[in-house]
């Protein structure tokens, strides 16, 4: 493998890591304080809505008769 091709690739892994860099430095970031405050609200307005927390009245899965012993 020629040396100058080798240099190109090089380049451009590292200008390919630098983009990936100013992408990560350009994000907003949150104190971990207020995304978690954010996350607990989240979750305490829409826990009505969870099927985990507040299952549905007639689950689609349940077995709908008793155990019948033959």
């Amino acid at each position: 493998m020629p040396v100058y091709s080798r240099d190109s690739d090089t380049a451009r892994k590292l200008s390919a890591e630098v983009e990936r860099l100013r992408i990560h430095a350009s994000q907003r970031r949150m104190r971990m304080s207020e995304s978690l405050r954010e996350m607990i609200n989240y979750c305490n307005t829409n826990m009505q809505y969870d099927p985990l927390i507040t299952p549905y009245k007639e689950n689609p899965f349940r077995v709908k008769k008793g155990c019948q012993i033959l």
